[in-house]
């Protein structure tokens, strides 16, 4: 595939900023709702709550477009190229912070005392993590392929020049997140669709127990609702 034209360039941009501007509003709104509404301040709530602002500087990093490309060595490129490499990594990082919640629900019975009690571990992680590549690239760069904030065709990032870098330093890191993400939630699917399945053999069970008896007793008894925020 050749390289993007201007005009390709410049509608891609043009889709990218609308997309963010629909993204800083709802984020935005989420924000207000969770700050002033008490109701809304549930725990798995408080998680996206927390993620939103990887959303709301990411968006605001692509906001600026190709705007910094013509001083890739200015402080609007190098701020822009930051943001990016930072934030857009935080993101899927409490994608799986919410899915390690979920986790220690099911499997190792964490109530809502506990579970807060991580949340600036979440945060030392999700954001504590793609701070040291982001800070890195901002900082260090070389006689022959200078800084590594650059042009990337459609905004700062890490320059072409310095393209494998990203995958170490970006798309790797949130590959582990998405797949840790998704082993706990097909783990914890797999765990209720084995407890639902024996709740139905048991259901069953009763069913002819109490055909047969002129006294029936409840199969079951040991099950209570609860209401669990993940």
């Amino acid at each position: 595939m050749g390289a993007l034209t201007k005009q390709e360039i410049d509608v891609l941009i043009i889709i990218e900023r609308t997309t963010a501007s629909i993204s800083v509003t709802g984020t935005l709104i989420l924000l207000g709702t969770f700050t002033f509404i008490k109701e809304f301040r549930t725990l798995s709530n408080t998680l996206i709550f927390y993620a939103s602002f990887a959303n709301l500087f990411a968006s605001v990093a692509v906001l600026i477009g190709g705007s910094a490309l013509s001083h890739v060595n200015g402080a609007l490129c190098q701020f822009q190229g930051f943001l990016l490499e930072l934030f857009m990594q935080s993101d899927p990082m409490w994608s799986c912070a919410m899915a390690v919640n979920v986790y220690l629900v099911f499997f190792r019975r964490y109530d809502a005392h506990r579970l807060k009690k991580l949340y600036w571990v979440y945060g030392l992680i999700c954001y504590g993590l793609p701070f040291i590549p982001a800070l890195f690239c901002l900082i260090y760069k070389t006689k022959v392929k200078g800084k590594m904030y650059g042009n990337a065709t459609l905004w700062c990032w890490i320059d072409n020049d310095w393209a494998a870098i990203r995958i170490y330093s970006y798309y790797a890191p949130i590959w582990v997140a998405i797949l840790a993400a998704l082993i706990i939630y097909v783990r914890v699917g797999v765990e209720i669709f084995q407890k639902r399945s024996q709740l139905r053999a048991l259901s069953g069970a009763a069913d002819g127990t109490m055909t047969s008896t002129s006294h029936p007793e409840p199969a079951f008894t040991g099950l209570r609702t609860t209401e669990i925020e993940v």
